[in-house]
């Protein structure tokens, strides 16, 4: 068989089971085959498939029309589907949940959209049709994020579409917290791309910072990692709590706390109160909070104008350039980022090389038994401490946080190093120190002065 008919009949294989479970939409025609795979005619294309079962009339037997059109309602059901509910074999349904007022939603929208009557029981309900199963594709677990982005993009192209998704996935399996300092809104998940997903929904709806964390789970448990993407300060709640509406009265109470918190101290306000008091020294702060007479301590004229220093907050203040609350806010990320950058640099750099390694040679790795869930591991973990080390306020904090990314950093490329043959360079230890790993042997090895090793893709020393 020659090369170009393995790879079309893999494609095609490929293709036509995607149609088949509802990912796709549709199959290529003979003339894209014929082009994509450097055939002359597209009539051997329509040969090739022949021989492998795939004709015209199968495909479209197997190709959907769809019926249901782009609405608030199905946004929800989608969002409810991909995050707790399940699609399969004629079946899309909600089952094992608490919530009546759940229940009863899904039931009462899905009546509607579908026209078809559900099966319900106990903390279940159940509608049952292939053809609806299949226009709305493979929302299983570790494929409905492909489905929403080829079959149901229009999610993602209008804003109250995506926010109603949103909504559905809170529903289903969203959680939130309340409380002094403890306010969050998370979704957990044991599939990176699901969380990597959720986490630029998010964003692109406004939601300034939205993070993953993993965290590995127990060996007698099925699942290896837990994916955990929070939102988690106070502004960026507020935006959540104006657009999305749950069905149960627990997490409605939740948001409606999370609406009726005070709004984060602003510059501006911090200026006003700071002109009142006729610029108290740091000393004289402290005793004006301690007996009543101002709102702000020094540590709120530290975080919010100062990065971690009162007296770059002075600096601030006395310059009376308190522009409008979102400029002097830019200015001051701004800065500390650029301060952070300065000083993580060559951390940075090493950090960058290694996630472009483990991009670059993720089939190779697997090879060695590095798993996918290992790399998406190991690539949310170091993403993770460059964005806290990129949020650090305190001047102290900064070089904690520098040596804990060079460790995990570390951590990584040694045990690359010492389960596979590939060389990716010269490894930045927790302490700073350079390490070169011999693929052959390895283990560490001094450099040698003068020694070229970019032949083997390690740095010259």
């Amino acid at each position: 068989m020659p090369p170009e008919k393995t790879e079309l009949v893999k494609y095609a294989v490929d293709q036509f089971n995607k149609l088949r479970n509802g990912s796709e939409a549709s199959f290529p025609t003979e003339d894209e085959l014929a082009q994509k795979f450097g055939y002359q005619h597209p009539q051997s294309v329509k040969r090739v498939l022949s021989e492998i079962g795939i004709t015209k009339e199968e495909i479209k037997k197997q190709s959907v029309e769809l019926s249901i059109r782009p609405s608030m309602d199905l946004s929800w059901m989608l969002g409810v589907l991909c995050g707790g509910g399940s699609s399969k074999n004629g079946r899309f349904f909600l089952q094992r949940s608490d919530n009546p007022e759940l229940l009863a939603e899904f039931q009462a929208i899905g009546q509607r959209l579908f026209q078809k009557e559900p099966q319900v029981k106990q903390n279940e309900v159940r509608f049952f049709s292939k053809q609806i199963r299949t226009e709305l594709g493979d929302l299983t677990h570790n494929v409905w994020t492909e489905t929403i982005r080829l079959r149901h993009s229009w999610i993602l192209t209008q804003e109250t579409y995506a926010w109603k998704f949103i909504e559905g996935l809170f529903d289903a399996k969203g959680h939130l917290e309340t409380g002094p300092g403890n306010n969050a809104f998370y979704f957990r998940t044991n599939n990176f791309k699901s969380a990597e997903f959720i986490k630029n929904l998010l964003i692109s709806l406004g939601i300034q910072k939205s993070t993953i964390h993993p965290k590995e789970q127990p060996q007698d448990t099925d699942i290896n990692i837990l994916y955990t993407i929070g939102v988690f300060n106070i502004k960026d709640l507020k935006v959540i709590a104006a657009n999305i509406y749950p069905k149960s009265p627990e997490k409605q109470t939740k948001l409606k706390a999370i609406d009726e918190l005070p709004n984060p101290v602003t510059p501006i306000e911090l200026y006003a109160e700071w002109v009142k008091e006729e610029s108290p020294s740091s000393h004289r702060l402290a005793i004006l909070h301690r007996e009543g007479k101002t709102k702000f301590s020094r540590s709120v004229y530290e975080r919010i104008l100062g990065n971690g220093s009162f007296t770059v907050a002075k600096r601030v203040l006395r310059s009376g350039k308190i522009a409008t609350d979102e400029e002097l806010q830019q200015k001051i990320i701004e800065e500390r980022r650029n301060r952070i950058t300065s000083l993580a640099n060559p951390t940075f750099e090493e950090t960058q090389k290694l996630i472009d390694f483990i991009n670059t040679r993720s089939k190779q790795l697997n090879k060695y038994g590095i798993s996918e869930d290992e790399i998406n591991k190991h690539l949310a973990q170091i993403e993770h401490a460059r964005n806290e080390l990129l949020s650090v306020g305190s001047d102290k904090k900064i070089s904690t946080m520098i040596e804990r990314l060079n460790l995990l950093i570390s951590r990584v490329q040694r045990k690359i190093s010492l389960m596979t043959p590939l060389s990716f360079g010269a490894i930045v230890g927790g302490s700073g120190e350079k390490i070169i790993f011999d693929a052959r042997k390895r283990s560490p090895i001094t450099p040698r002065v003068g020694y070229d090793y970019t032949n083997r893709g390690v740095i010259k020393s």
